[in-house]
């Protein structure tokens, strides 16, 4: 199981790290709080930790505790919760769709680098045309995206924020949590 330090995550710079200690920023010290006395923590403890559910997915989703492949994978698993928002809205159009598939067949060797790459051309087309679809566009983006660590959290960013604020972020914790708990923690 993979784990981190305090100084590990102080050096991912945590949003809101800075210097004051006014206990609404991610201090060393407020750090070393949420480790509860322990000198490394695994992603399991970090997402049933106490911080708020966007805090948990951020540091959840560094690679230290996920293969790239399951950043992927998360990427894809976070794009399509939010895709039917582009679909209600743009009927018949399946790019966003199909682009998070080739992504899902690429991670299983059954698509090519430039297959993944047209894909993430036609979403980014087919969500130009709608710029108030922009949480599809950004999320299927980010699942057909070459970075793992930085797809998985566009993906569930925009999902989140623009779908379903906390709730979201709860459901991508427990997806999290059932799916990959055992594979890569």
């Amino acid at each position: 199981m993979h784990t981190v330090t305090i100084n590990d995550v102080m050096s991912f710079e945590p949003c809101g790290f800075n210097k004051e200690n006014d206990g609404k920023h991610y201090t060393l010290e407020r750090v070393t709080d949420l480790f509860d006395g322990r000198e490394n923590v695994n992603g399991l403890d970090v997402l049933n930790s106490s911080i708020p559910s966007e805090d948990k997915l951020w540091l959840a989703l560094h690679n230290p505790f996920f293969s790239d492949r399951d950043l992927h994978w998360l990427a894809c698993q976070f794009a399509s919760w939010s895709l039917h928002f582009f679909e209600e809205n743009c009927p018949g159009d399946k790019r966003p769709r199909q682009a998070i598939e080739t992504k899902l067949r690429w991670l299983d060797g059954k698509a090519t680098d430039v297959e993944l790459a047209a894909a993430r051309n036609a979403v980014e087309n087919a969500a130009a045309r709608n710029a108030a679809w922009a949480v599809a566009r950004a999320a299927a983006w980010a699942a057909a995206a070459e970075n793992a660590a930085r797809a998985a959290w566009a993906a569930a960013w925009a999902a989140a924020w623009d779908a379903a604020g906390n709730a979201a972020r709860d459901v991508f914790i427990e997806i999290i949590k059932t799916k990959l708990i055992g594979n890569d923690l």
